[in-house]
């Protein structure tokens, strides 16, 4: 099946709010809501959106943040991914080919807890073989996510462990009803109801859907790890931050000084990027790739349709497998 116009005005709706109704959906693109039901179905099964909620880190006090690269025995890939996935405070886990071939982000309140996770649920497992951490300094771009630009400007929520509940629900499922989270948690419809509310006023989740890049046609997707001479990480974080490219935008304080996400639609865009837009930054004097795998989970998008990608899009209509 191919998406048309109107399934790309449809994700892009559903970025604005995942939790929009058939039949606000229906009346935005005029279209029937039965029409916007299949729709939404078929892009869920398909895989071609996820909708979830997608957690403030900073409003949730989670300001320890690293990306843990590590190799597992390849026998042993799907079972520390299995362990790893149900864990809130891992938002990231996706294989990749190259030196590593496993990359996590993670997020905890403090870097003690932080520092805990790896030694405990990652170190002494004996399931790691290699293992690299480095910490985040300031996110300059990810998509649902909160830049560092503003973190300063953000207090954190009050929640308590009802609200991280619904939270890690609404993660899973964006859309599930209020009276389906009632009956799975034990609390009343108007607790469901008010907590939601309060949590969105807050700006302490967001509700979107995902797409996925691989299923628009990205088929060629990396990380790289970059680095730089110090005084001149800004200048080349503002040139990475202009490249529609570049999804996810990093500065590390340890290791290498910079992590970037980059999305590309075939092995020959993506090593053009890297050659003539990356390596000739002034100021980078290396980077290491690591090539993406299997996405296992994200809470934050990395990708985002723009008005420009719909209509490029919805002109070749890139058949979907």
């Amino acid at each position: 099946m191919m998406l048309n116009n109107t399934d790309f005005r449809l994700i892009g709706k559903l970025e604005e709010n995942g939790r929009a109704s058939y039949i606000e959906l229906a009346q935005a693109l005029k279209i029937n809501p039965s029409t916007v039901a299949k729709k939404v179905k078929y892009l869920l099964k398909e895989g071609i959106i996820t909708i979830k909620a997608v957690p403030n880190p900073y409003k949730l006090g989670h300001t320890a943040n690293a990306l843990i690269v590590m190799n597992v025995p390849m026998n042993k890939i799907d079972d520390v991914c299995l362990r790893l996935k149900p864990k809130f405070n891992v938002n990231l886990i996706v294989t990749t080919f190259g030196r590593f071939y496993l990359i996590l982000g993670v997020h905890y309140p403090t870097w003690d807890m932080l520092l805990s996770f790896i030694s405990s649920e990652l170190s002494d497992t004996g399931d790691v073989s290699e293992m690299e951490t480095y910490f985040v300094k300031g996110v300059w771009k990810r998509y649902y996510g909160v830049s560092s630009d503003n973190y300063l400007d953000q207090n954190v929520a009050k929640i308590d462990d009802v609200d991280l509940r619904l939270i890690e629900e609404l993660a899973n499922n964006g859309r599930y009803s209020c009276l389906h989270l009632s009956e799975k948690m034990g609390i009343s419809l108007s607790a469901v109801s008010k907590r939601l509310a309060g949590l969105l006023k807050d700006n302490v989740i967001q509700i979107r859907a995902i797409p996925s890049a691989t299923k628009m046609g990205y088929q060629s997707n990396a990380y790289i790890f970059i680095h730089a001479e110090r005084e001149k990480i800004d200048e080349i974080c503002n040139r990475l931050y202009s490249y529609r490219e570049v999804s996810t935008l990093m500065t590390l304080m340890n290791g290498y000084g910079i992590h970037a996400s980059i999305l590309a639609r075939t092995p020959e865009t993506l090593y053009d990027f890297l050659k003539k837009k990356v390596a000739s930054i002034p100021g980078v004097t290396r980077m290491e790739t690591l090539i993406h795998g299997e996405l296992i989970k994200r809470y934050y998008g990395t990708f985002h349709q723009s008005e420009s990608d719909l209509a490029v899009l919805s002109k070749s209509e890139p058949r979907l497998k």
